[in-house]
């Protein structure tokens, strides 16, 4: 189970995500699309279309990390026009099932 620190910053993308990127595509969807540094050891948390995979990237000193997972029951979401969408880890984990 992912459980984020609680001083943790995850930022959402709020458009739907291909779920075949992996660090690089990830990467420069953080740098463009959510307009966020890679680097700065925030969490960012990417979702597919039906909402039934998800993805999170982050950075440690040693390098990139990905987190991946299948979400039998999908999850619950409202459509944003924003590229990214602030979430606390609280909130992460009554969203997101405490994945």
């Amino acid at each position: 189970m992912f459980t984020p620190a609680a001083t943790a910053r995850l930022w959402l993308c709020t458009q739907a995500t291909d779920m075949r990127k992996s660090f690089t595509g990830l990467t420069a969807l953080v740098k463009n699309q959510l307009r966020q540094n890679p680097l700065s050891g925030h969490y960012f948390v990417f979702v597919n279309l039906r909402k039934t995979q998800m993805k999170i990237l982050y950075f440690e000193p040693s390098g990139y990390c990905l987190w991946s997972q299948r979400l039998e029951q999908g999850i619950p979401g409202a459509a944003d026009n924003n590229r990214a969408a602030r979430i606390d880890p609280d909130g992460f984990a009554v969203n997101f099932g405490g994945y």
